[in-house]
Order: C-alpha cells, then structure tokens, then sequence
C-alpha cells in the first residue's frame, strides 16, 4: 500500500516510454521525459517515506524547479481505496512522507495527488497496515486506478492543477467505470 504513488510513477513511465535511473546524489531515480513537448522530471526518492523530502530537495535545487511545478503523489489512509484527490496545497495530514517534504520546503504550496488506501479495517499497527500488500480485490483494480492516475499527471503537466482538479477530483468514479 505504501508505495502506491511508486505504481502510478511506474504507469505513467510505462505509457509515456520514460524510463528512470538511478541517481545516488539526489537519493532518488529520475529521469527527464517529454509530454505534449513539455519537459517533465519525474523522481523515485530511495530515501525511508519520512526523508522523502530531502531527495525531493536535492532534485529541487539541481534543476532549479519552480514549487508550482511540483506534484507529489502520496498514498492515504483516509480515502477510500482507489480515490484520488488532487490538491493545490494543504498540510500533511497525518502523513510522515508529506511532512518531510513540506520541511524540506520549508512550505505546503506545493500539488499532490493523494491516493486513497482505506482506513485500517483490521485495527493492526498503522505501519504494519500502510506496509501490507493490497487485497486480492484491490489488487484487481489497481492497474484501472494508476492508469487513471497516471492520465492525472499528465493533465498536471499540460493543463495545471485548477484544471486537473475540475477534471479528476469531480469525474474520478466516472472515468474508473469507463476504463
């Protein structure tokens, strides 16, 4: 469940023939890609999900990346599963890898596309929970919910995140249902 943003970076790769490598100074793969000709940077931090932000960072100050221009993907427990949420800013949320980017940024303004994992139905350990595998079930949705997530970024990229929000965050179950 926890590297549930890994998925949908590993989707969009695969549907946009963007193939990341391992870079040891920035804690992170990346790669730089091309969309609809606009050069995108996408980034794998190799860090623990709680120093996330200090790979993202890293990546921030070598390329000289603008904040607005970041999207950072992040699973949560407090979606159903399979929901995603777009946001163009907001806090942490309970969650240890937002907070380490938000401290490495010294700032919340910056995107993420939250991807819901459910609350802890068992009632085991958050970690123990976050760091399960996905349900049978879940596992047969997954591939329809990157895919869709994936579409997300892209329209992040090409359109911005005012209007991926209006697209994504109202039109999710119907684009899950036509996929």
């Amino acid at each position: 469940r926890h590297n549930f943003g890994f998925l949908i970076i590993d989707t969009f790769c695969a549907n946009n023939n963007i193939k990341l490598k391992e870079q040891p100074k920035f804690e992170a793969a990346l790669n730089i890609g091309n969309i609809e000709n606009k050069e995108i940077l996408l980034v794998k931090p190799y860090t623990y999900m709680n120093n996330s932000g200090r790979a993202l960072r890293k990546v921030i100050d070598f390329y000289k990346i603008e904040l607005e221009k970041i999207l950072v993907i992040a699973d949560d427990i407090n979606l159903p599963f399979g929901e995603l949420r777009l946001r163009a800013n907001g806090g942490a949320g309970g969650h240890n890898g937002l907070k380490s980017v938000i401290q490495y940024l010294n700032t919340q303004n910056f995107a993420r596309l939250r991807c819901g994992i459910n609350a802890n139905p068992e009632n085991i350990s958050l970690e123990n929970y976050v760091l399960s595998e996905f349900s049978k079930s879940e596992k047969n949705e997954l591939a329809k919910i990157c895919d869709i997530a994936a579409l997300a970024c892209k329209s992040f990229v090409c359109a911005g995140i005012v209007e991926t929000m209006n697209e994504f965050n109202k039109n999710f179950l119907e684009k899950i249902n036509q996929i």
